[in-house]
Protein backbone atom coordinates (compact mmCIF):
# COMPACT_ATOMS: atom_id res chain seq x y z
CA UNK A 1 0.00 0.00 0.00
CA UNK A 2 3.22 2.52 0.50
CA UNK A 3 2.89 4.67 -2.57
CA UNK A 4 6.68 5.68 -1.73
CA UNK A 5 5.12 9.09 -1.46
CA UNK A 6 7.58 10.59 1.50
CA UNK A 7 4.57 12.03 3.52
CA UNK A 8 5.70 10.32 6.11
CA UNK A 9 8.95 12.57 6.06
CA UNK A 10 7.00 15.64 7.02
CA UNK A 11 5.56 13.70 10.36
CA UNK A 12 8.01 11.30 11.41
CA UNK A 13 10.07 12.73 14.90
CA UNK A 14 12.64 10.81 14.26
CA UNK A 15 13.37 11.96 10.35
CA UNK A 16 12.91 14.94 11.66
CA UNK A 17 16.58 14.60 13.62
CA UNK A 18 18.64 12.21 11.12
CA UNK A 19 17.37 13.29 7.97
CA UNK A 20 17.83 9.58 7.40
CA UNK A 21 15.49 7.74 5.04
CA UNK A 22 17.03 4.89 7.03
CA UNK A 23 14.49 6.16 9.89
CA UNK A 24 11.54 6.72 8.24
CA UNK A 25 8.30 4.50 8.12
CA UNK A 26 9.14 4.67 3.72
CA UNK A 27 12.52 4.03 3.84
CA UNK A 28 12.87 0.88 6.19
CA UNK A 29 9.33 -0.72 4.72
CA UNK A 30 11.80 -0.53 1.07
CA UNK A 31 14.27 -2.40 3.75
CA UNK A 32 11.88 -4.60 5.43
CA UNK A 33 10.61 -6.10 1.70
CA UNK A 34 14.06 -6.55 0.41
CA UNK A 35 14.68 -8.57 3.70
CA UNK A 36 11.55 -10.53 3.12
CA UNK A 37 12.24 -11.41 -0.63
CA UNK A 38 15.81 -12.29 0.77
CA UNK A 39 17.35 -9.67 -1.30
CA UNK A 40 19.36 -8.24 1.36
CA UNK A 41 20.82 -10.08 4.94
CA UNK A 42 18.81 -9.09 8.18
CA UNK A 43 21.95 -6.49 8.74
CA UNK A 44 22.88 -4.46 11.78
CA UNK A 45 21.56 -1.96 9.81
CA UNK A 46 18.01 -3.25 9.14
CA UNK A 47 17.61 -3.89 12.56
CA UNK A 48 18.42 -0.46 13.46
CA UNK A 49 16.27 1.09 10.95
CA UNK A 50 13.46 -0.70 12.06
CA UNK A 51 14.14 -0.36 15.97
CA UNK A 52 14.68 3.52 15.87
CA UNK A 53 11.02 3.64 14.85
CA UNK A 54 9.51 5.73 17.91
CA UNK A 55 5.87 4.07 17.30
CA UNK A 56 4.18 7.42 17.82
CA UNK A 57 2.07 6.46 14.97
CA UNK A 58 2.01 10.15 13.68
CA UNK A 59 2.76 8.97 10.36
CA UNK A 60 0.12 6.35 10.16
CA UNK A 61 -2.34 9.23 11.21
CA UNK A 62 -1.48 11.35 8.04
CA UNK A 63 -0.86 8.92 5.51
CA UNK A 64 -2.36 9.24 2.44
CA UNK A 65 -2.39 5.49 1.75
CA UNK A 66 -3.71 4.38 4.82
CA UNK A 67 -0.22 1.98 5.54
CA UNK A 68 -0.73 0.12 8.57
CA UNK A 69 2.90 1.19 10.20
CA UNK A 70 1.96 -0.31 13.71
CA UNK A 71 1.38 -3.80 12.23
CA UNK A 72 4.18 -3.59 10.07
CA UNK A 73 6.71 -2.58 12.66
CA UNK A 74 5.08 -5.04 14.70
CA UNK A 75 5.49 -8.02 12.33
CA UNK A 76 8.57 -6.65 11.30
CA UNK A 77 10.35 -6.96 15.00
CA UNK A 78 8.70 -10.35 16.01
CA UNK A 79 10.41 -11.38 12.66
CA UNK A 80 13.91 -10.29 13.83
CA UNK A 81 13.31 -11.72 16.96
CA UNK A 82 12.45 -14.85 15.83
CA UNK A 83 15.51 -15.17 13.88
CA UNK A 84 17.79 -13.50 16.24
CA UNK A 85 16.34 -14.21 19.50
CA UNK A 86 15.26 -12.04 22.26
CA UNK A 87 18.13 -10.98 24.22
CA UNK A 88 18.81 -12.53 27.46
CA UNK A 89 18.05 -9.35 29.50
CA UNK A 90 14.78 -8.73 27.66
CA UNK A 91 14.09 -12.25 28.05
CA UNK A 92 14.49 -12.25 31.66
CA UNK A 93 12.27 -8.67 31.91
CA UNK A 94 9.19 -10.02 29.87
CA UNK A 95 8.99 -13.60 30.23
CA UNK A 96 10.17 -13.86 34.06
CA UNK A 97 9.62 -10.74 35.67
CA UNK A 98 6.79 -9.16 34.79
CA UNK A 99 3.82 -11.83 34.67
CA UNK A 100 5.40 -12.13 38.65
CA UNK A 101 3.91 -8.97 40.17
CA UNK A 102 6.00 -10.34 43.97
CA UNK A 103 8.90 -10.21 42.09
CA UNK A 104 8.82 -7.08 40.33
CA UNK A 105 7.81 -5.74 43.33
CA UNK A 106 10.91 -7.15 45.09
CA UNK A 107 12.76 -5.50 42.22
CA UNK A 108 10.96 -2.43 43.09
CA UNK A 109 11.56 -2.20 46.58
CA UNK A 110 15.65 -3.02 46.26
CA UNK A 111 15.62 -0.19 43.29
CA UNK A 112 13.86 2.32 45.91
CA UNK A 113 16.69 1.34 48.85
CA UNK A 114 19.52 2.32 46.30
CA UNK A 115 18.12 4.89 44.86
CA UNK A 116 18.07 7.08 47.89
CA UNK A 117 21.77 7.25 47.25
CA UNK A 118 21.63 8.88 43.80
CA UNK A 119 22.40 12.36 43.68
CA UNK A 120 18.86 14.83 43.64
CA UNK A 121 18.93 17.15 40.63
CA UNK A 122 20.18 20.26 41.08
CA UNK A 123 17.46 22.34 39.11
CA UNK A 124 14.85 19.81 40.18
CA UNK A 125 14.90 18.57 44.02
CA UNK A 126 12.04 16.12 43.02
CA UNK A 127 13.92 14.38 40.01
CA UNK A 128 17.19 12.06 40.81
CA UNK A 129 20.02 12.06 38.49
CA UNK A 130 21.66 8.28 37.27
CA UNK A 131 25.37 9.42 37.56
CA UNK A 132 26.46 5.37 35.44
CA UNK A 133 24.12 5.59 32.51
CA UNK A 134 23.58 7.81 29.97
CA UNK A 135 26.57 10.10 31.23
CA UNK A 136 24.77 11.33 34.05
CA UNK A 137 22.59 12.99 32.06
CA UNK A 138 19.10 11.01 32.71
CA UNK A 139 16.79 12.11 35.50
CA UNK A 140 14.45 9.87 36.75
CA UNK A 141 11.57 10.34 38.84
CA UNK A 142 11.39 9.00 42.66
CA UNK A 143 9.94 5.65 43.40
CA UNK A 144 6.56 5.84 45.27
CA UNK A 145 6.88 5.14 49.01
CA UNK A 146 3.91 2.36 48.14
CA UNK A 147 3.31 1.40 44.99
CA UNK A 148 -0.38 2.41 44.16
CA UNK A 149 -1.77 -1.53 43.63
CA UNK A 150 -0.86 -1.51 47.18
CA UNK A 151 -2.03 1.74 48.80
CA UNK A 152 -5.10 1.76 46.86
CA UNK A 153 -8.06 0.04 48.20
CA UNK A 154 -9.76 -3.45 46.24
CA UNK A 155 -13.00 -0.62 45.66
CA UNK A 156 -13.08 2.64 46.77
CA UNK A 157 -16.95 3.41 46.83
CA UNK A 158 -18.54 6.79 45.04
CA UNK A 159 -19.38 9.86 47.06
CA UNK A 160 -23.20 9.84 46.92
CA UNK A 161 -25.51 7.95 44.92
CA UNK A 162 -23.63 5.32 42.40
CA UNK A 163 -23.34 6.02 38.72
CA UNK A 164 -21.38 4.03 37.31
CA UNK A 165 -18.51 1.16 38.27
CA UNK A 166 -15.75 1.02 36.45
CA UNK A 167 -12.01 -1.05 36.27
CA UNK A 168 -8.93 0.61 36.65
CA UNK A 169 -5.76 -0.02 34.76
CA UNK A 170 -3.17 1.74 36.58
CA UNK A 171 0.29 0.74 34.34
CA UNK A 172 3.46 0.28 35.77
CA UNK A 173 4.87 3.76 35.38
CA UNK A 174 1.81 5.09 37.52
CA UNK A 175 1.85 1.85 39.88
CA UNK A 176 5.56 2.63 40.90
CA UNK A 177 6.72 6.06 40.21
CA UNK A 178 3.41 7.95 39.74
CA UNK A 179 0.80 6.65 42.79
CA UNK A 180 -0.24 10.30 43.41
CA UNK A 181 -1.61 10.10 39.84
CA UNK A 182 -3.55 6.76 40.76
CA UNK A 183 -4.91 8.33 43.94
CA UNK A 184 -5.99 11.36 42.50
CA UNK A 185 -7.66 9.60 38.98
CA UNK A 186 -9.82 7.26 41.77
CA UNK A 187 -10.66 10.45 43.73
CA UNK A 188 -11.58 12.61 40.84
CA UNK A 189 -13.97 9.13 39.46
CA UNK A 190 -15.87 8.97 43.42
CA UNK A 191 -16.00 12.23 43.62
CA UNK A 192 -18.60 12.30 40.20
CA UNK A 193 -20.33 9.05 41.45
CA UNK A 194 -18.32 6.32 39.92
CA UNK A 195 -17.47 3.60 42.04
CA UNK A 196 -13.62 2.18 40.95
CA UNK A 197 -12.72 -1.06 41.28
CA UNK A 198 -8.64 -1.87 41.50
CA UNK A 199 -7.84 -5.35 40.37
CA UNK A 200 -5.00 -6.22 42.80
CA UNK A 201 -3.32 -9.00 40.32
CA UNK A 202 -3.50 -6.97 37.25
CA UNK A 203 -0.02 -6.60 35.31
CA UNK A 204 1.97 -4.89 32.75
CA UNK A 205 -0.26 -4.10 29.34
CA UNK A 206 2.54 -5.45 27.48
CA UNK A 207 3.10 -2.38 25.29
CA UNK A 208 7.06 -2.49 25.74
CA UNK A 209 7.15 -6.33 24.81
CA UNK A 210 6.02 -6.23 21.87
CA UNK A 211 7.42 -2.83 21.49
CA UNK A 212 10.47 -5.64 21.13
CA UNK A 213 9.07 -8.18 19.04
CA UNK A 214 8.71 -10.90 21.98
CA UNK A 215 4.77 -11.69 21.08
CA UNK A 216 4.91 -15.06 23.31
CA UNK A 217 5.24 -12.72 26.53
CA UNK A 218 3.24 -10.04 25.35
CA UNK A 219 0.39 -12.58 24.50
CA UNK A 220 0.74 -14.07 27.96
CA UNK A 221 0.22 -10.62 29.56
CA UNK A 222 -2.91 -10.00 27.76
CA UNK A 223 -4.26 -13.15 28.03
CA UNK A 224 -3.97 -12.85 31.87
CA UNK A 225 -5.01 -8.84 32.11
CA UNK A 226 -8.34 -10.25 30.10
CA UNK A 227 -8.73 -13.04 32.54
CA UNK A 228 -8.88 -10.70 35.75
CA UNK A 229 -10.81 -7.52 34.28
CA UNK A 230 -13.57 -9.57 33.08
CA UNK A 231 -13.89 -11.01 36.77
CA UNK A 232 -14.52 -8.02 37.45
CA UNK A 233 -18.19 -7.25 36.29
CA UNK A 234 -17.73 -3.46 35.43
CA UNK A 235 -18.98 -0.99 33.29
CA UNK A 236 -15.93 0.31 31.69
CA UNK A 237 -12.48 -0.17 32.20
CA UNK A 238 -10.60 2.76 32.78
CA UNK A 239 -6.79 4.19 32.55
CA UNK A 240 -4.92 7.21 32.92
CA UNK A 241 -1.81 6.22 30.80
CA UNK A 242 -1.78 6.77 27.36
CA UNK A 243 -0.02 4.33 25.95
CA UNK A 244 -1.53 1.38 28.04
CA UNK A 245 -4.81 2.31 26.98
CA UNK A 246 -3.56 2.12 23.10
CA UNK A 247 -2.54 -1.17 24.17
CA UNK A 248 -5.55 -2.40 25.42
CA UNK A 249 -7.78 -0.57 23.05
CA UNK A 250 -6.06 -1.72 19.73
CA UNK A 251 -2.94 -4.00 20.16
CA UNK A 252 -4.83 -6.88 21.93
CA UNK A 253 -7.36 -7.56 19.64
CA UNK A 254 -4.70 -8.86 16.76
CA UNK A 255 -2.37 -10.46 19.31
CA UNK A 256 -5.22 -12.79 21.16
CA UNK A 257 -5.69 -13.43 17.30
CA UNK A 258 -9.87 -13.07 17.71
CA UNK A 259 -9.92 -14.37 20.64
CA UNK A 260 -11.70 -13.10 23.79
CA UNK A 261 -11.05 -9.74 24.72
CA UNK A 262 -12.43 -7.11 27.20
CA UNK A 263 -16.23 -7.30 28.55
CA UNK A 264 -16.33 -3.91 29.18
CA UNK A 265 -14.81 -0.96 26.64
CA UNK A 266 -11.65 0.51 27.29
CA UNK A 267 -12.20 4.23 27.95
CA UNK A 268 -9.24 6.57 28.58
CA UNK A 269 -9.87 8.95 31.75
CA UNK A 270 -10.46 12.09 29.45
CA UNK A 271 -12.60 10.29 26.91
CA UNK A 272 -14.90 8.90 30.31
CA UNK A 273 -14.70 11.95 32.08
CA UNK A 274 -16.63 14.38 28.85
CA UNK A 275 -18.40 11.25 27.84
CA UNK A 276 -19.47 9.55 31.06
CA UNK A 277 -18.81 10.65 34.18
CA UNK A 278 -19.17 14.74 33.28
CA UNK A 279 -17.20 16.15 36.35
CA UNK A 280 -18.65 19.63 37.39
CA UNK A 281 -15.92 21.76 37.44
CA UNK A 282 -14.81 24.87 39.05
CA UNK A 283 -12.70 27.09 37.03
CA UNK A 284 -9.57 29.00 38.35
CA UNK A 285 -7.71 31.50 37.11
CA UNK A 286 -4.34 29.21 36.71
CA UNK A 287 -2.46 29.44 33.92
CA UNK A 288 -2.26 25.71 31.76
CA UNK A 289 -1.03 24.36 28.44
CA UNK A 290 -1.72 20.83 27.00
CA UNK A 291 0.97 18.40 25.45
CA UNK A 292 -0.96 15.85 23.33
CA UNK A 293 0.61 12.28 23.94
CA UNK A 294 0.98 10.44 20.87
CA UNK A 295 -0.73 7.01 21.97
CA UNK A 296 -3.77 9.59 23.10
CA UNK A 297 -4.04 12.21 19.58
CA UNK A 298 -2.70 9.54 17.20
CA UNK A 299 -3.19 6.13 18.91
CA UNK A 300 -6.93 6.51 20.24
CA UNK A 301 -8.18 10.20 18.16
CA UNK A 302 -8.45 12.16 21.42
CA UNK A 303 -8.08 15.53 21.30
CA UNK A 304 -10.79 17.44 21.85
CA UNK A 305 -11.70 15.93 25.22
CA UNK A 306 -9.30 17.17 27.06
CA UNK A 307 -9.07 20.68 25.85
CA UNK A 308 -12.85 20.58 26.95
CA UNK A 309 -12.18 19.90 30.39
CA UNK A 310 -9.34 21.91 30.79
CA UNK A 311 -10.92 25.20 28.96
CA UNK A 312 -13.86 24.70 31.60
CA UNK A 313 -11.39 24.52 34.90
CA UNK A 314 -8.34 26.58 33.94
CA UNK A 315 -6.76 29.89 31.91
CA UNK A 316 -6.21 27.41 29.11
CA UNK A 317 -3.25 28.53 26.55
CA UNK A 318 -2.39 26.08 23.34
CA UNK A 319 1.16 26.03 22.84
CA UNK A 320 2.58 25.59 19.53
CA UNK A 321 2.69 22.48 18.23
CA UNK A 322 1.04 20.51 20.72
CA UNK A 323 1.18 17.05 19.17
CA UNK A 324 4.64 17.18 18.40
CA UNK A 325 6.14 14.16 20.07
CA UNK A 326 8.20 14.80 23.09
CA UNK A 327 10.63 11.40 22.37
CA UNK A 328 9.49 9.77 25.56
CA UNK A 329 8.76 6.23 26.79
CA UNK A 330 11.07 3.24 26.60
CA UNK A 331 12.49 4.65 23.20
CA UNK A 332 14.34 7.28 25.16
CA UNK A 333 15.85 4.07 27.39
CA UNK A 334 17.79 3.42 24.11
CA UNK A 335 17.75 6.28 22.26
CA UNK A 336 18.91 8.85 24.73
CA UNK A 337 20.14 11.45 22.79
CA UNK A 338 17.69 11.31 20.22
CA UNK A 339 14.86 11.44 22.28
CA UNK A 340 16.21 14.29 23.96
CA UNK A 341 17.21 16.22 20.66
CA UNK A 342 13.04 15.48 19.81
CA UNK A 343 11.79 16.61 23.38
CA UNK A 344 14.03 20.22 22.56
CA UNK A 345 10.99 21.12 20.31
CA UNK A 346 8.89 20.43 22.88
CA UNK A 347 10.75 22.33 25.72
CA UNK A 348 11.09 25.62 23.55
CA UNK A 349 7.27 25.39 22.45
CA UNK A 350 6.45 25.20 26.41
CA UNK A 351 8.81 28.38 26.78
CA UNK A 352 6.91 30.15 24.51
CA UNK A 353 3.74 30.27 26.56
CA UNK A 354 2.83 32.03 29.32
CA UNK A 355 1.56 28.97 31.36
CA UNK A 356 3.47 27.85 34.19
CA UNK A 357 1.79 24.47 34.16
CA UNK A 358 1.81 21.29 31.98
CA UNK A 359 -0.43 19.17 31.51
CA UNK A 360 -1.12 15.85 29.88
CA UNK A 361 -2.19 11.72 30.42
CA UNK A 362 0.21 10.05 30.07
CA UNK A 363 3.38 9.21 32.63
CA UNK A 364 5.77 8.77 30.12
CA UNK A 365 5.81 11.76 28.82
CA UNK A 366 5.77 13.09 32.48
CA UNK A 367 9.01 12.11 32.87
CA UNK A 368 10.54 12.81 29.34
CA UNK A 369 8.86 16.59 29.66
CA UNK A 370 10.48 17.05 33.52
CA UNK A 371 14.16 15.49 32.48
CA UNK A 372 14.40 17.87 29.36
CA UNK A 373 12.96 20.88 31.33
CA UNK A 374 15.29 20.48 33.95
CA UNK A 375 17.94 19.53 31.78
CA UNK A 376 17.38 22.92 30.01
CA UNK A 377 16.90 24.89 33.33
CA UNK A 378 13.14 25.84 32.20
CA UNK A 379 11.79 26.30 35.22
CA UNK A 380 7.88 24.69 34.51
CA UNK A 381 5.81 21.98 36.68
CA UNK A 382 4.63 18.83 34.39
CA UNK A 383 1.28 17.14 35.81
CA UNK A 384 -1.32 14.81 35.05
CA UNK A 385 -4.40 15.85 33.93
CA UNK A 386 -6.40 14.17 37.17
CA UNK A 387 -4.22 15.82 39.53
CA UNK A 388 -5.14 18.92 38.09
CA UNK A 389 -8.98 18.49 37.57
CA UNK A 390 -8.99 17.03 41.51
CA UNK A 391 -8.20 20.45 42.49
CA UNK A 392 -11.13 22.27 40.56
CA UNK A 393 -14.00 19.53 41.88
CA UNK A 394 -15.97 20.67 44.98
CA UNK A 395 -14.77 19.72 47.92
CA UNK A 396 -16.52 16.38 48.99
CA UNK A 397 -19.12 16.31 51.90
CA UNK A 398 -17.43 14.57 55.00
Amino acid sequence: MCARCGKCRAHCPVFGETLSELNVARGWIVLLGAYLKDEIPLSDKVKDSVMTCLRCLRCQANCPSGVRVDMLINFAREKMARELGVPLAGRLIFRYLLPRRWLFNLLVRLSAFFQKILPRDKNTPHLRNLPLLFNGKRRIPSLSAQSALKALPDVSPAVGEEKARVAFFIGCLTNYSYARIARALVEVLNRCGVTVVVPKKQLCCGQPVIGYGDVKAAKRLALHNVEVFNEIGCDAIVTGCASCGRMLKHEYEPLLEGGAGFSAPVRDICEYLVNEARPQLQPSDEKITWHDPCHLIWGQGLSAEPRELLRAAGDFEEMPDAARCCGGGSFSLFHYDLSSDIASHKVRAIESCAAQTVLTDCPGCILQIQDRLAAEGVGRRVRHLVEFLLERLPKAEP
